[in-house]
Formats: C-alpha cells, structure tokens, sequence
C-alpha cells in the first residue's frame, strides 16, 4: 500500500505541475512570483524550473526581474549542489557586478569552494563577504567553512578566530570545540588546546581523535604520570584504533625518560608495528633502549633508520650501531658504522669514541683494504691528545704489519720521527711480507732486495729466522745456488728454525743446491733428511726426493741404491714415475743387461703411453736390438718410433739408425734407401748429414761415383767442390758472429747467406732459425715471427718444436689469440718434449677461453684434468678456465663444482675469483643465505687480491638490496669509497650502484 501511496502522490504532483506549467505558459508575471516563492520555502528544483520558463516568456524590457530571475537560477543551483553552480554564480557577478545580490553571491562561491577542497581559493571568496549580511545559519556556516580553510592550510591563528564564534551553537559546538583545540594545539598553545579537547574527549565522534591530542599535550607538558595512566585507559577502550600507535610511542619515550629501557623497547615496537611511522628520535629511543636492556641484536634496525643523516643524531646511531654490532660479533658491520660515524663533526665526543672504535676494528679484524695504517694515522692527526693517543701509539707497529699494504706500511714507518724496538721489528716484518710478495710475484731480485733490507734493519739478526729461508728461495730461482746455500745453512743453523713450519722443506731446498752444484754425497743427506721426516707418502715433493735420491745414487754409480728409490716411485703410480722407470732400464742397460733394459722400457711405454719418454723408451729399446744384433727387431721398433712419434727429435735418429742396422747386415739397397728417406725427411738436421755422408760412402763401396752425383744434383745440392766450401765458410762466419753474441751483425750475414745459397745450401735451415733468434733476442719481434714461421713449413727439420713455441708465443703477446691457438694445437700434437707439452697445453686452455672458444676451452680442460701427470698448477688453471667457459654458456650448475675447489685456496687469483663466483652462483639461484656465508666467508679468508674482495663487498650490497635493507647495501658500498684505491673499474660501479640506492629511495 506504501508504494502505491508513493505512486499516486507522486502522479498527483505530475499531473500538477503540468498545470502550473500550463499556466505560467500564459502568465509570466506568475512564473516569476512562483519561483521566487518556491526558492524561499526551498522547493529549488521547482523553483528553477519556474523561473527558466519565466525567463523564456519574460519581457526582454523587464531588465530588473530578468537580473533577479537570473540570480534565483544561480541561487537554486547553489542549494541543489549542480555541477554548474560554480559557473552560474560567477557568471552572474560577471553580467552585474554591481549587484545588492553580490554578498549572497561570493559567501556562496565561497562555500563552494570549500567543499571542492579549493581551500585557498574559497579563502579569497568569503574574505570578500561582509558578515554582517548574512543570515544566523549562513553566518555560522561562514565562520565554519574558513575556519576549516585557514586549518587546511596551516594558519591556525585565523582558524582559531572562526571556530571561537561556534563554541555554544548546538550544531557546531563539538566540532568547534575540538578544532578550536586543535588550532591551540598546532600553535603550541598546550594548556588552552587542553580542556576543549577534554570537553569532547567522550563524544563518540571525537573518541577516536581528542584522547591522543591529549595524551601528547600531558607528554608536552612533561606530566609523565597522567600520560602512564591516561596511555592505559586509551589502550584499554579503544585497543584497535589504528591511532594506538602514537599512544604507544609517547610511553615509550616516557619509560625512556624513566629509564625503564625494556619497557620502552617493548612500547616502541609496538608503536611501529601499529603504524610503521615514528620519527627518528623515537627510533634512536628505541635502539638505545634495545641497547640499554641488552637486545643488541633488536637495536639494529631501529637504528638503522636514524643514521645515515648528516646531523648530530645520525652521527650517534651510527656509533651506537657500531657497539650493537661489536656486541653481536658482525665485526664487520660494526667497522663500518664507526668508520661512518668517524666521518661526522657534529658531536666531537661520539666522533673521537667512532675513531678509536673504528682503528680497534680494522686493527683486530685484519683489514681487508688497508684502512688500518689509515684509520691510526687519522685518529691520531684529529685527536693528538685523546685519551686513548698512547694506546693508539703502542698499536702502531702491530697495525702496520696487519694492514698487509706493506708498500703504504713501509711509506708510513719511514715518516715516523720516532723509533723503538717494536717499530724497528714493524719494519723488519713489513719488509719481510714485502720481499714474500715479490717472491710470489716471481720478481726475486725484489724478493732478494727486501729481505737484504729486512737483515740490515736489525743488523743480521733478525727476530724472523725465516728471512733467511725465503731469500735463500729466491737466491734460488735466481740461479744463484752458492749464496742458495748459505742462506739455508744460515737457517738451519738457527735453533728457532726448527720451530718453523719450511725447516722440513729446507733440507729439500739445499738437497737441489748440492745436486745442482754435483755434490751429490752431500745432496744424497739432504734429500734423505727431508724424505726421512715427510709424513706425506703420496705429496709430490716427497715423490720427487724419492727421484733425486735415486739420481744421486745412480750418478755415484750405486746402482743397486738408484733401483731400490725409483722401484719405489715406480710403485706409486704418480707424477715422476715414468722417468724412474725409464732411469731402472738405463740401470740395465748400464749393466749390460740389454733385455732387462728391453722389459722394462717397454712397461714403460705400456703403463705411461702419453710419457714424455716414451719416444726415448722405443729409440732405447730398438738401441737395444742393435747391440745384442737382432737388427729386424731393431728395425720394427724404430718404424713403431717413426709412426708414433713423426716429429720427436728419437724419430731422426731411429730413421738414421735404419740404415745403419740395414749396414750392418750388408744390405746396401736397403740402407741406402733408409740414408735417403732420412735426407728427404728431415733436411737440414745433423741425422741428414751424416746420412749424406753415408750414402757418399755407399756410392763410392758400389764404385758409382756418377750415381751419387746424380743424387746431389737431384737434391738440388752443388757438386762443385768449391762451391759446397764456400757454402760451409760463409755460414760457419755468420754463425761464428752469433755464437760471439754479436747479434744485429749476425743477423746481416745470415740474411746474405739465405738469399746467396738458399735453398740449395747445405746449412738453410740451421741459418732461419739462428736469423729468428737472432732478432728474438732484439726484441725485434715481427722478423723472428717471419722467420720462425718458415720453419714451421718445413716437416721434419730439427727446429720444428722451438719454432712453433715461439710464434706461438709472440703471436700470444700480441694479443692475436686465434693465430697463437693454431701453433699452440700444433705443438701439442707434435711435441714430445715435457715443457714444450705443458705450454701448448695451457696456451690451447688460455686462448680458447680468450677467443672465447668455450667448446675448445672445455675439451682443452678435461684432457689436462684427465692427465694424471699433469701438474698441480696446471690443474688448477684447467680447472678455472673449465669452470669459466661453462658460466658463460649458461651451465653454472656444471661449474659449480670446479668453483667449490678452487674456491678452497683464496690466496691464487684463480681461487679468488672462483670464491665470489661461487658466492653469485648462489646469488643467481636467489639462495641469498648461501650468497652471504660465501662472501663472509671470503672476507674473513684474507685473500691478497682486492679486486675480487671488492667485487664480493658489491655483490653483498646487491644481497641487501634484494632483501630491501639499502641501508645495509649502502654501507658496504660507501665502505670501498672510502678504501678502495686500486685503478680499474671498481669505484665506477660503486658509484653507479650508490645511484641506483638513491634513485630507488626518492619518492616517484
């Protein structure tokens, strides 16, 4: 029945509106009384539609109606809130703007505005209407809407102005009570803000605002007591307003002040959880009330959000930060904060503490870029007269040595004024490390010079016994074995070197002085002292004393000595073992037993297949036959020689020994035809002219003078005697000038005598390749690769090897990498020699990676792996490379385990690197736990390679960022500002990574 009610009345007010609009169609007069009448008893939507039909019938004369017609549409479309009441109310001010109306007019643009939230404009308006005109309601309504403008825009003196006049009307009283209290408030007006916002504190509109505008004015006031009880009675009635945040905040700092540090802590903990805002003083409470209580591991974070600022509160946050650090064992965390607190002036106290804290830091924890020596100097140079000067003072010299800058240590040592004992002892370490590094460097006349240095800093008589050691080291690589030697008898001499960790290798180092100088007696000692106390069986030193022992015995012909040490080499199966077994066939051979000799070369060649010596053990096996006289066994081994190794310098003279077991058998044709094929097959080289001369000799028993001329001419070779003299005298001049070390001038003659007789001269070859190393050795590089190049074109001839090492290794040091791959591959499979294997085998490595050949890199990798003789650096290098190629085909996972090994010696800069990839592969994987222990891990390793340390510091800043603590992030950052020096791109990608943090933190 309602809603048919509703119907009628509603058709019943159609149907007279149709009638109204029927009659003012006629009546004009009336349209225009309606409307007025109808806007007064605030029908406004009739009203408009009277007064626009007014306005469509009116009399254009009638300007006086038409102008308040006008203003009654305005004022209609005020009162219905229409979206064109802004633009008609300015429109009619604009069409008469000398309206009585004008009042009415911008009080109601005012209230507009207003409520458009234009507040600075709607201030311009209503400061335009005179009060007094206005009616009691609008009046009110006018104090109400600019007393809300002046609050929205700060000027709480004029709000205040307004909202007084509303305090006691019933419709504003509340509201203006507690933004009366407010304006008093924000003014620092306290205690008058007070009781208006105790007026309203239990309404239920302003219950959930005024009681925390109490409670921080009770806080202003210092009444600490009522902010206690009025805080709980907050908590208690309204626990879940989202505003309980500040209440806890304000007793936080109230137990602070109180020095109830837990309950402070507990407060502010609960004020972030609540709303995630407090401002930075709040934060520092908080962290210092962690600090206080001892939660050192929950005083971090607060306090990470007060540092960082340059200001004196910064300055404190990040001293306390590095204590909350220290306190927890994250000494490298801690290092940072007080270097960072260190930089700040602003609190001289907290910067002098953050200073001595900071150089205490670097000092105990090892410093990883040298900051020590710098963090003492600086806190000396700022506090010269610090309470903590004289500790700082005795911790010098202990600094220097741990900064393991020993350059910048020694700089810093040689400026001091003052000397003690424990600074002369400084420099006499400092020196020592310095001479170390050089060793390990390979610059031992370095090494020699700042350990001589370090000698005479305590005229000879060091308090490190092991100076001598390490110079005798280096005296020894130098070649210069006699002062080798005295520098280890020096130290064995000392009785603190038995307490060091080299005196068991010393007796190994003098052994290779008395063997390399032929004491072989006294060598045998030394090499038997050194075994006797080796507790590694299977360590390659102790196999290769176990060698030499054998060798001094076999070189004072104690045969049956020499074979019991190498028997036991033979047994272990490793490196060394081929050569010991090819050293009992010699014993044999020596022995005359030529069959023993036979067996045992050929368990060689079994067991040892890929041996340097297995060439040798074919050409001593057929050198064998021969003496015992079974010529065609003889035979068959050097052809096994010649098929298995073509290019070994055995294979020549087991090509020459065909024809002279194919002599001694009296078969002429055959040895005759040997002769030739060595001639043919390897020109040039000593086996072809004695092959030559055997087949002169051959001629000449057949009486076939003219056959054998025929044969030289057929060589292309002169059979003018003078000529072939001539030949001889000019190439034995120019290598005369060459072996007198004349070089540029033998470079001339063998020139002239290349382009005089070759290549029918009998000494061609020989001539390249002295003419190569004739400009080899002044450094006239580009001639000897043309020269050393010609040599590689010619198959068989005895300079094969030397020359494709060398181009190989002067293309590699200009940097053409895929030439020096193509000699370095065809080194490797043609040579038989040890040294000339190892180095084609790691130039094959090294220029596949730097072709970036990651294919070739991998298979060159694995067969220096899979070589159980390959030696333990070689390993190392073929594994880093193998480890490289797989990251940069994207198989990190078929990497990661040649990173773990590698990574287990930080020390060599394969290792380095291989720790921080190790520590991105599980980066990569967003494992950033793993991450992290692998980049702790390496700092805490002292490695001596910055770089990799410094890629590692970035990659934990990247760690932090991922996990959103940029406050972290940065501090690892700013830490290798401060102390990185190296020249390479390190502080380039710091300085972007910085900018990125920055950029991240702005507000978009």
């Amino acid at each position: 029945m309602k809603k048919i009610t509703l119907l009628c009345v509603g058709f019943t007010s159609l149907l007279s509106l149709q009638a109204q609009q029927t009659y003012t169609y006629s009546n004009p007069a009336r349209a225009f009384q309606e409307g007025k009448e109808q806007y007064l008893q605030q029908q406004f939507s009739a009203s408009e539609h009277s007064l626009q039909t007014y306005l469509q019938t009116a009399d254009p004369s009638d300007k006086s109606k038409i102008q308040e017609a006008e203003y009654f549409i305005a004022a209609n479309a005020y009162e219905l809130r229409q979206s064109d009441a802004t633009d008609l109310l300015t429109a009619y001010v604009e069409k008469y703007p000398g309206t009585s109306m004008l009042n009415n007019v911008k009080f109601r643009l005012g209230i507009l505005l207003f409520e458009q939230k234009q507040y600075t404009a709607a201030i311009k308006e209503l400061d335009k209407v005179s009060i007094k005109k206005l009616n009691t309601s609008d009046e009110n309504l006018y104090h109400f809407a600019l007393g809300y403008c002046y609050t929205a825009v700060n000027e709480f003196t004029k709000a205040r102005d307004q909202f007084k006049p509303l305090i006691g009307v019933e419709k504003y009283d509340k509201t203006a009570n507690y933004y009366y209290g407010y304006s008093e408030y924000a003014l620092g007006n306290y205690d008058t803000a007070l009781p208006y916002f105790e007026t309203i504190q239990n309404q239920p509109e302003f219950s959930p605002l005024a009681p925390y505008y109490i409670i921080q004015i009770y806080a202003k006031q210092k009444e600490y007591d009522k902010v206690k009880s009025y805080g709980k009675s907050i908590l208690e009635i309204n626990p879940n307003n989202p505003k309980n945040g500040e209440v806890y905040r304000i007793m936080g700092e109230c137990a602070y002040r109180d020095q109830d540090y837990k309950l402070a802590a507990t407060d502010f903990s609960r004020a972030f959880t609540t709303d995630k805002q407090l401002s930075r003083t709040s934060f520092y409470m908080w962290g210092m009330s962690c600090m206080q209580s001892g939660a050192y591991d929950q005083a971090v974070m607060p306090l990470t959000k007060v540092a960082g600022e340059t200001d004196a509160l910064g300055q404190n946050a990040y001293l306390a930060l590095g204590n909350a650090y220290t306190k927890t064992n994250d000494r490298l965390k801690a290092q940072m904060a007080y270097a960072n607190a260190g930089k700040l002036t602003f609190d001289k106290g907290a910067q002098e503490e953050a200073l001595y804290n900071y150089a205490l830091s670097t000092y105990e924890s090892n410093a990883h870029f040298g900051e020590t020596v710098k963090a003492f100097d600086n806190f000396l140079s700022i506090f010269p007269n610090s309470k903590y000067a004289d500790e700082i003072n005795s911790r010098l010299a202990t600094a220097l040595i741990q900064s393991k800058d020993y350059t910048a240590a020694l700089n810093a040592i040689n400026k001091l004024k003052t000397s003690n004992v424990q600074v002369i002892s400084a420099k006499e370490n400092i020196l020592f490390h310095l001479g170390v590094e050089q060793f390990d460097k390979k610059n031992y006349p370095g090494a020699i010079a700042n350990l001589t240095e370090a000698l005479a800093v305590t005229s000879h008589r060091p308090s490190l016994v092991q100076i001598y050691f390490w110079r005798g080291e280096s005296y020894y690589r130098a070649g210069e074995y006699a002062k080798a030697e005295s520098d280890f008898n020096t130290y064995q001499d000392d009785p603190r070197s038995s307490r060091d960790a080299n005196f068991h290798l010393s007796y190994y180092d003098l052994a290779y002085c008395k063997f390399i100088s032929h004491d072989y007696k006294q060598s045998l000692l030394a090499f038997m002292r050194f075994a006797g106390g080796e507790h590694e069986a299977m360590s390659p030193t102790y196999i290769d004393a176990l060698i030499r022992i054998g060798d001094c015995y076999y070189m004072t012909r104690d045969f049956i000595n020499a074979h019991k040490y190498y028997a036991q080499v033979v047994a272990k199966g490793k490196a060394g073992s081929d050569y010991a077994e090819y050293q009992i066939a010699f014993i044999y051979g020596l022995q005359k037993n030529y069959r023993g000799k036979i067996t045992e070369l050929n368990k060689l060649i079994e067991n040892f297949p890929t041996s340097n010596y297995a060439a040798n053990a074919y050409y001593e096996i057929g050198r064998s036959y021969i003496i015992i006289e079974q010529y065609d066994k003889a035979i068959e081994t050097y052809n096994t020689l010649i098929k298995k190794y073509p290019n070994s310098e055995f294979t020549r003279k087991a090509a020459l020994e065909i024809g002279l077991a194919y002599s001694n058998t009296s078969n002429k044709k055959e040895a005759l035809t040997a002769y030739k094929q060595v001639v043919n097959s390897y020109p040039g080289s000593s086996e072809a002219k004695v092959a030559m001369e055997n087949i002169e000799n051959l001629y000449v028993d057949q009486s076939d003078a003219e056959g054998y001329v025929s044969y030289r001419r057929s060589l292309g070779k002169s059979t003018d005697i003078t000529a072939v003299m001539e030949d001889s005298l000019v190439y034995t001049t120019a290598e005369k000038v060459y072996l007198n070390g004349k070089l540029p001038e033998a470079a001339t003659l063998f020139s002239n005598y290349l382009a005089k007789y070759c290549p029918q001269g009998n000494y061609c070859i020989k001539a390249t390749y002295y003419l190569a190393d004739s400009y080899m050795q002044q450094q006239k590089t580009d001639e000897a690769l043309t020269n050393y190049k010609k040599l590689t074109e010619i198959q068989g001839n005895p300079y094969m090897e030397q020359a494709l090492a060398q181009c190989a290794s002067i293309t590699y040091d200009k940097k053409d990498y895929a030439a020096s791959l193509n000699f370095f591959k065809t080194l490797e499979a043609t040579t038989s020699n040890k040294e000339y294997q190892e180095a084609a085998s790691l130039g094959v490595l090294r220029c596949s990676h730097l072709t970036n050949d990651y294919g070739s890199t991998i298979k060159s990798a694995n067969r220096i792996l899979n070589n159980n003789l390959s030696s333990s650096d070689m390993s190392t290098e073929a594994r880093f490379y193998r480890a490289k190629a797989y990251l940069a085909i994207n198989k990190s996972d078929s990497a990661f385990n040649d990173l773990t090994v590698l990574s287990k010696n930080v020390r060599t800069v394969f290792g380095a690197e291989a720790k921080y990839e190790l520590a991105n592969y599980y980066f990569q994987k967003q494992d950033l736990k793993k991450s992290e222990a692998e980049v702790m891990s390496f700092i805490n390793l002292n490695t001596p390679h910055q770089y990799w340390l410094a890629k590692s510091f970035i990659l934990l800043s990247d760690i932090y960022v991922k996990r959103g603590d940029n406050f972290q992030a940065k501090q690892y950052l700013l830490t290798l500002q401060d102390n990185y020096h190296q020249q390479d791109d390190i502080l380039s990608i710091v300085k972007q990574k910085l900018q990125d943090i920055e950029k991240s933190a702005t507000p978009k």
